[in-house]
């Protein structure tokens, strides 16, 4: 799935420590802040815009579609008959606390991160 600046992403975690339905987590819901192949800063971090709250850090943030044609990083569409979602990183809190600009650990540095053990 191809994900660029604008596109909607969600980090789906317990915020506040809030629960739905007393064990699902939240998908809080956002937008990709800045290019996705640049890293932020020379780290391997996403920027995301997101009204992200504490609770939230080490929550996966995903890429989410409903189904339908999906743009594809190769340039193609493909169709989907349901639900797709691409890993985008790991949630790890704002830039600072008045922002709701987030920073996200990019998925390619925790593959590095877990073989490195």
């Amino acid at each position: 799935m191809m994900i660029g600046p604008a596109d909607a992403i969600s980090v789906v975690g317990f915020p506040f420590g809030i629960k739905a339905g007393g064990v699902y987590p939240v998908w809080a819901t956002g937008f990709i802040a800045s290019e996705p192949i640049i890293d932020f800063n020379n780290l391997p971090i996403q920027l995301i815009d997101c009204r992200s709250r504490q609770g939230q850090s080490g929550s996966p943030v995903l890429a989410y579609r409903s189904g339908g044609a999906v743009a594809m990083e190769d340039g193609s569409i493909a169709t989907y008959p349901g639900p797709v979602s691409k890993l985008i990183g790991i949630y790890s809190g704002r830039v600072n606390a008045e922002s709701d600009i987030g920073i996200v650990w990019k998925t390619s540095s925790i593959l590095e991160l877990v073989r490195s053990i």
